[in-house]
């Protein structure tokens, strides 16, 4: 693992200064590379405990993997991205829900409604025809996130803090990329949105491990 989350570090590393610097090329090559990285780190820890929870992320970071270069690519691919990474979302919500109940306690997803809330209300004007799928998109990662937050309030097994924070920065990396795509562009867009999705998806994948080293049962 140790090996696996130095290259990644190293590639998250140069796709932030080549997105820094506007370098398109080298973002084509370390986005997916990073992403790659991130997949056979969730896929390193080959116990069974693992179980249908290793399955479902590392069928989540395949679609997040599908809509990095459905995005990075110079045709306007947004909605068929946003579709990936609805998938991708599903797949996580399918794996939070694996080993713990579905549960919906207000306490928990009432802030996380709020903020999105805010957050497409900040969108809206520039949405146009967008706006049911990013509506259908937005619910998705919050019950994503939701869940996620509500395994690690249940103490579930170890690692689902990591899950629970990985959710989180997904969502602040959303709604930054959603914000200067549709509400105007910001300085250091690039670096915050890529940084804190990397952040989320290394901190989702870091807990597959955890999760195996707990018995099923």
């Amino acid at each position: 693992m140790f090996h696996l989350a130095a290259l990644l570090l190293a590639a998250v590393a140069f796709l932030l200064r080549a997105a820094s610097l506007g370098d398109q090329v080298q973002v084509w090559v370390f986005k997916p590379l990073a992403t790659l990285l991130v997949i056979a780190l969730a896929l390193s820890d080959t116990r069974r405990a693992a179980g249908p929870y290793r399955t479902w992320v590392a069928w989540g970071l395949v679609a997040s993997l599908v809509g990095d270069v459905l995005l990075m690519l110079p045709q306007d691919l947004f909605l068929p991205g946003l579709l990936a990474f609805l998938v991708a979302h599903l797949c996580y919500l399918r794996a939070f829900t694996s080993d713990a109940r579905f549960t919906a306690v207000l306490a928990t997803g009432v802030p996380l409604i709020v903020v999105a809330v805010f957050v497409v209300r900040a969108m809206w004007p520039g949405l146009g025809p967008l706006r049911v799928p990013v509506i259908a998109y937005v619910s998705v990662i919050v019950a994503m996130a939701w869940q996620a937050l509500e395994r690690w309030r249940q103490g579930s097994h170890p690692g689902a803090q990591l899950a629970g924070i990985g959710a989180l920065l997904f969502m602040a990396s959303d709604a930054a990329l959603g914000v200067n795509r549709f509400r105007g562009p910001f300085p250091g867009s690039a670096v915050l949105v890529l940084g804190t999705y990397y952040a989320a998806q290394f901190l989702i994948a870091a807990s597959v491990r955890k999760r195996a080293a707990v018995p099923l049962g």
